[in-house]
């Protein structure tokens, strides 16, 4: 995989905010919000990330100046490669749209 998303998913602009909760070094974690402004350059169904450590809790995708949204299905995890996939029960259109993400490590 090149880059943070699948090459048929082009990003153009991230908005991060991150909550760290550092009590004590061995305690250290945070929790966050990113939305991803994306282009698709075809249909798809999922969308894999890498993602370390993360534990991902909330994922929506909305298109069309955010008149229309995606239910989002599932996360499949895959610890060796370092990366989630985002499953969502319909079909995400080729063209712009906005991912979601609550996350937290």
């Amino acid at each position: 995989m090149d880059g943070r998303l699948e090459q048929l998913v082009v990003p153009r602009h991230y908005h991060i905010s991150i909550d760290p909760s550092f009590t004590r070094e061995e305690d250290s974690s945070f929790q966050g919000h990113e939305r991803i402004e994306v282009q698709l350059s075809a249909p798809t169904q999922s969308i894999t990330l890498h993602a370390k450590k993360l534990e991902i809790s909330k994922v929506g995708y909305v298109y069309n100046e955010g008149l229309h949204s995606i239910p989002f299905k599932n996360v499949e995890y895959n610890p060796q490669d370092e990366t989630v996939t985002l499953h969502f029960y319909s079909t995400l259109p080729q063209g712009e749209g906005e991912l979601s993400l609550d996350f937290s490590g």
